[in-house]
């Protein structure tokens, strides 16, 4: 019915029935299990980031020496699942692993085993290398994305692991990280059109805020002290210019470039389990940088509690 009125430019009866279907998800699911996860992704991560405390490491940890994995970052509807698509499919295929969630997954599996409560009471997260160095690497290899033959290159598109970024350095000393930026106007509303079940704090634009802000902050943070691990690529910059950005890609990868990595859509291999899947087999089209300006009124008030907001003129 949203998508109905979006159609007829009927926005704000969109936004409506937006707001309406929003609300019945919640009421369809374990409100306990639903209220957990936000308050993990909106008050208890935002806090942790950076504060993991590595016991029992190896520097001579020859397995994890050995990968070079590249981590797709950044908020979902960012043109993630593109870069993506492009990164696998150059002069060397890389394995696509899509959103494994396997680094959240390994985290909250330490700490459930070593005590839950310093999650939420102590100001450090205490992480055992070995343990979990052992639980990410099976998983990935499970996930067939180990191979020798591509020099153990592999692409993890787990939006949420700018959190983590720290912590995966530390386990991946070779790792690097693209992250994928766009207005936040679009962020917002793209997000908030789509229906993303797994992922709690996109069921309300207050909360899609809340974790926005917490995303601007985490990342302002690690570009500082990771700045030369992490490559920045804007959403409508890259489409306006996409074979000399993609190519800075690879060279930041250390892969090489190929043409064939932009008609990534023609590719029978390719797939994704995200709300992209369809546009994984489009062509990149220039960015429409207006499209989403009509929603501006609708999150007018917000600029008071987060000043990024001020310079799209709410």
């Amino acid at each position: 019915m949203a998508k109905n009125e979006n159609k007829k430019k009927n926005f704000e009866k969109e936004i409506e029935y937006l707001n309406k279907g929003h609300q019945f998800f919640y009421k369809s699911v374990n409100p306990k299990i639903f209220d957990q996860s936000l308050s993990y992704w909106l008050n208890i991560i935002p806090k942790k980031f950076g504060k993991f405390k590595i016991i029992n490491s190896n520097t001579d940890d020859k397995n994890n020496s050995l990968l070079n994995p590249i981590f797709i970052i950044g908020m979902p509807r960012s043109g993630s699942t593109l870069i993506e698509g492009i990164i696998s499919s150059g002069k060397r295929k890389i394995p696509n692993g899509g959103e494994t969630a396997i680094i959240n997954w390994a985290v909250l599996k330490s700490v459930r085993e070593e005590n839950p409560k310093l999650l939420f009471n102590q100001n450090e997260i205490i992480i055992d290398y070995k343990k979990i160095s052992d639980d990410i690497y099976k998983k990935y290899e499970n996930l067939n994305l180990l191979k020798k033959e591509k020099n153990f290159y592999f692409v993890d598109k787990s939006l949420e692991n700018f959190f983590y970024i720290d912590l995966i350095l530390n386990l991946f000393p070779n790792a690097k990280f693209i992250h994928c930026e766009r207005n936040y106007i679009d962020t917002i509303f793209a997000i908030y059109q789509n229906f993303f079940t797994k992922m709690t704090w996109t069921h309300s634009l207050e909360n899609i805020l809340n974790y926005l802000d917490n995303y601007l902050l985490v990342m302002e943070n690690f570009k500082k002290k990771f700045g030369n691990k992490i490559y920045s690529v804007n959403l409508s910059e890259f489409t306006s210019n996409s074979t000399e950005i993609s190519k800075k890609i690879f060279d930041f990868c250390n892969l090489e470039w190929a043409e064939k990595s932009l008609e990534f859509h023609k590719r029978t291999d390719l797939f994704s389990k995200t709300a992209s899947n369809i546009q994984i087999r489009e062509k990149i089209y220039r960015y429409d940088k207006d499209k989403y300006n009509v929603y501006k009124k609708f999150i007018k008030g917000f600029e008071n509690k987060y000043s990024w907001l001020n310079k799209y003129n709410l």
